[in-house]
């Protein structure tokens, strides 16, 4: 069975993580930001947007498909895919244009 292509949506500011939500299909910044906010699950902040790979182990597809459309705190992140959470310096990323506003 194919794969469906899935995308992370990490919210943040410099000195703390929000929340991140998982999404299907691949979505740009701007077009993941309006997904979040018409899901009402836009904690507000900077916006980081990263398409999953689709080779992930199978284990952890199946973890991203399980938590899709849930807005994850940084704890149940953490918890669920353990040290491969997506860590990011929203203030590097800020510096080098790779944060889009909310």
């Amino acid at each position: 069975m194919a794969r469906v292509p899935m995308t992370s949506i990490s919210f943040g500011e410099e000195d703390r993580a929000l929340g991140l939500l998982l999404i299907e299909g691949q979505h740009d910044a701007q077009t993941a930001a309006r997904l979040a906010h018409f899901l009402n699950m836009n904690p507000g902040g900077a916006v980081v947007v990263q398409h999953m790979p689709l080779d992930l182990p199978e284990e952890k597809y199946q973890l991203v498909r399980k938590n899709r459309n849930r807005l994850l705190t940084e704890e149940e992140a953490k918890k669920l895919f353990g040290g491969e959470s997506i860590k990011l310096d929203f203030g590097t990323l800020a510096a080098a244009g790779a944060v889009a506003g909310k």
